[in-house]
């Protein structure tokens, strides 16, 4: 049985939308194959693996997951954001909603305020002079990135650090 959980996200116009968030990496690929209105196979060959790929990552009995090179030709093939494809989760900005998650109401998504606040926070962390030239570097590839970018680029770093700390 699926489970859907369910976010409010206000809108620019303050209207409300309601967000059906989809916890399994499978059922998102799932419903984005089943949007394109592909068969496995043709998914499969569309992102270049095997039908039996997708079949074991769509079934939550197998645990497979896609590699990095499908998730992010799967990303790209089909205009979703990696964010999304891996975690669910869409980073709302000026631009429409471009992922698979159901929107119930208005689909212009808010400006998202999270991002300002994280590089905000990054900015306040140390003084210049207290960092690596790398990491220097990291700060400064962030802070010229646009929103979305952005956003990626900390949920990709978010999940190495939660991954090697396990």
């Amino acid at each position: 049985m699926v489970e859907f959980s369910y976010k409010y996200v206000f809108s620019c116009e303050r209207s409300l939308i309601l967000v059906k968030k989809i916890e399994h990496i499978g059922e998102r690929i799932k419903l984005l194959r089943e949007k394109h209105g592909l068969s496995q196979a043709a998914f499969g060959k569309r992102i270049g693996v095997s039908s039996g790929n997708v079949g074991d990552w769509e079934s939550e009995k197998k645990k497979s997951l896609p590699g990095a090179k499908a998730i992010y030709t799967i990303a790209k093939e089909f205009e979703v954001s990696a964010d999304w494809l891996l975690a669910g989760e869409e980073f709302l900005g000026d631009s429409s909603l471009k992922s698979g998650n159901i929107v119930i109401q208005d689909d212009k998504p808010s400006i998202s305020t999270s991002i300002i606040k994280e590089r905000e926070s990054i900015n306040e962390l140390a003084p210049d002079e207290t960092l690596t030239e790398e990491a220097k570097e990291l700060v400064s590839i962030f802070n010229n990135l646009n929103e979305r970018d952005a956003a990626e680029l900390l949920m990709i770093a978010r999940m190495k650090r939660d991954f090697e700390s396990r």
